[in-house]
């Protein structure tokens, strides 16, 4: 092992042809021990730079990511942590910087055993974390055609009785505004409870074991009645039954694409949950923190950790979203449907 005292010095030490062959190079820009700041800079192919997105570590994890571990293995990102580690703690010890202080006995490190770091191991995950990450994407999508069923049935239905004027000749008899809307409510309700009984049955069945399935049961709940208030602006906006089935598909398919545009790990809370005013995106983002709970924490998904951030998200912010979707739109729904004209 050779200390160098810069960087140049370091790329014309490699440039010579005499010298022995070494494995990877270290250089440390900022090195101050009093402060205990270091900035270091190595080298790597791009294939092999590890995830990074995230922490190294989470305290809800309960299984590894074994991407991610094959990334820190095979890079020898592990190998060059022990370096570095031994080489600062000796620093400190010795009071040296780098440009003076060398390892004295560099057998040491070769003899060191190195574990599963950073992350935590606690059992083996029965799904690969590339299926994980399949369920999560491919969950959201099922529940979109699923509930675009009563949708487009309710949507449709709304416009049929517009354009025919039906609702018109029931005013004329006496019918409430409030009256009309209780009523497709109360029968659109019960459509969304059936399909909720349907999906959590095959949840029960062991999709998501570590799940409290009353929470996964009122998640159901809340996005199809946030669905509700859409149908009637949408009717407002395209008052035909032709028009407005077509505007209610293409709309739930459109605010479905909108979640890959919060997909990004790094993605600001604020920008998720200012989406999820749109019920498919807070869906999305809902049933990612499921399967995330479900097959990578130690607790599971519960009313005491449904509180816990996972890339600036909740589950229980999530369910508060969606419970002002169901609010919003309802009301928007009336509004356009009162002061928009037939």
């Amino acid at each position: 092992m050779e200390g160098l005292a810069t960087q140049e010095e370091l790329f014309n030490y490699v440039r010579e042809e005499e010298v022995n062959p070494y494995c990877l190079g270290i250089y440390f820009k900022t090195f101050d021990l009093e402060n205990h700041d270091f900035e270091i800079q190595y080298s790597f192919q791009k294939f092999e730079v590890p995830e990074s997105t995230s922490a190294p570590y989470n305290e809800l994890v309960m299984v590894p990511d074994w991407e991610s571990w094959g990334s820190w293995t095979s890079s020898g990102v592990l190998t060059i942590e022990s370096y570095v580690t031994e080489f600062i703690a000796r620093s400190y010890a010795n009071k040296k910087t780098p440009s003076d202080s060398t390892f004295s006995d560099p057998s040491s490190l070769y003899d060191q055993q190195l574990g599963f770091a950073p992350f935590s191991s606690v059992e083996y995950p029965q799904v690969s974390a590339g299926s994980i990450a399949e369920l999560a994407d491919g969950f959201p999508f099922y529940l979109v055609i699923i509930f675009l069923t009563p949708f487009y049935y309710l949507t449709s239905k709304i416009a049929s009785e517009k354009e025919s004027k039906a609702r018109e000749g029931m005013k004329m008899m006496g019918l409430q505004d409030a009256v009309y809307y209780l009523a497709w409510f109360l029968f659109f309700a019960f459509l969304v409870i059936v399909i909720t009984i349907c999906c959590w049955i095959v949840a029960r069945g062991g999709m998501l074991e570590r799940v409290d399935l009353s929470l996964f049961f009122v998640f159901l709940m809340l996005y199809g009645l946030s669905l509700y208030g859409q149908a009637f602006v949408i009717v407002a906006l395209f008052p035909t039954r032709k028009t407005s089935g077509v505007a209610a598909s293409m709309g739930m398919f459109i605010t479905y694409a909108l979640r890959d545009t919060v997909s990004d790990p790094n993605t600001p809370a604020a920008t998720q949950y200012l989406l999820s005013i749109f019920p498919n995106v807070c869906m999305a983002r809902i049933s990612k923190m499921l399967f995330f709970f479900n097959f990578n924490t130690r607790d599971g998904l519960s009313s005491a950790t449904g509180g816990a951030s996972y890339e600036g998200y909740s589950f229980n912010g999530g369910i508060l979203m969606m419970v002002f979707n169901c609010v919003f739109w309802t009301l928007l729904g009336f509004y356009l449907d009162q002061v928009v004209p037939s």
